[in-house]
């Protein structure tokens, strides 16, 4: 059996807090402007829109998770403890905005959805990142290929005892 293999970047909370705080920081300046009546009208026009997106990245970082996998689970770290996702139960790895996405095909403590941060300098080091998700896909389909194959000789022995 093959040690884990972190898939997230290490920096996961890190990361949620500096984008935290700079979004917090960002909307205070906002707010202050605004009171201080030194913001134009044109100004004022073009940052109240960027309040949205602010809120669904605050929705998006709640979501990602430390993932790590070895030949047959994925490891998903959530509040403080390790949740083990056996790769028969991944559906699909799709990538998205926030990073890539682990949907499943039951409900587990972390919801339907798994959505890891690859690297904080994913579009940087795509190659190496992309190359990764791929083996994960790989071993993925691999694996339910495996369990598929057993379920189904089993299935078929079964019947044959029953002539």
């Amino acid at each position: 059996m093959q040690r884990t293999k972190t898939l997230t970047t290490k920096h996961v909370k890190a990361y949620n807090i500096g984008l935290l705080v700079l979004m917090c920081v960002s909307i205070l300046v906002i707010v202050f402007s605004i009171i201080s009546d030194r913001i134009s009208s044109t100004l004022f026009i073009v940052t109240v829109p960027m309040i949205y997106p602010m809120i669904i990245q605050i929705r998006t970082m709640r979501r990602i998770k430390h993932v790590e996998y070895d030949d047959t689970n994925l490891y998903v770290f959530h509040n403080d403890y390790q949740i083990q996702i056996p790769f028969e139960d991944v559906r699909e790895v799709n990538l998205e905005t926030g990073g890539y996405v682990f949907k499943l095909y039951k409900k587990t403590q972390v919801g339907k959805e798994v959505l890891c941060l690859p690297s904080i300098w994913y579009p940087f080091n795509y190659k190496k990142v992309d190359a990764e998700m791929n083996r994960v896909r790989e071993m993925i389909a691999k694996r339910k290929r495996e369990v598929y194959k057993n379920s189904g000789d089993a299935a078929h022995q079964l019947s044959s005892l029953n002539l």
